[in-house]
C-alpha cells in the first residue's frame, strides 16, 4: 500500500516521519529542476576536464565520470527543452561556447573534449 505524503504539510499525522524514512530509504528523492541539473552536469564536466591537466581529455572517460557522479545521466533532463539528445556527445555539441569536441585523427570513434578556457 502506498502512502502519498504532502511535503508542504509534514506535521500532520506523522507524515514528517514517513517522508523522512522514505527519503532515507531511497523510496523517494528530491531532484533539482532541469536547468539546475544541466548546469550541474556542465560544471562537473568543467571540473573533471580541468583536474586532468591535459590539453584534451578522452570523451569516454568524461562520460564514465558523469555517469558515476550523477548515478546515470538522464538525457531527457539535459540541455535545451526543445532538444532530445541521443548521447552526451550530442549534448556537449550544443555548448560550443564552452567546449571543443574533436574526433581522433587515427582512431575513428574516439573523441576528445576540452573546455574553451584550456586553449
Amino acid at each position: 500500500m502506498a502512502h502519498i505524503v504532502n511535503p508542504y504539510n509534514l506535521d500532520v499525522e506523522d507524515d514528517d516521519a514517513l517522508f523522512a524514512g522514505a527519503l532515507s530509504n531511497g523510496d523517494i528523492w528530491i531532484e533539482d529542476d532541469d536547468d539546475d541539473y544541466t548546469d550541474n552536469v556542465l560544471q562537473e564536466a568543467r571540473d573533471f576536464i580541468s583536474e586532468r591537466n591535459e590539453p584534451w581529455v578522452n570523451f569516454s572517460r568524461l562520460g564514465q565520470h558523469l555517469h558515476r557522479a550523477f548515478d546515470g545521466i538522464n538525457l531527457k533532463r539535459l540541455g535545451r527543452h526543445d532538444r532530445t539528445y541521443k548521447g552526451l556527445q550530442q549534448f556537449f555539441s550544443d555548448y560550443p561556447a564552452n567546449f571543443d569536441l574533436r574526433q581522433d585523427d587515427k582512431k575513428p570513434g574516439l573523441y576528445w573534449i576540452r573546455t574553451k578556457a584550456e586553449r
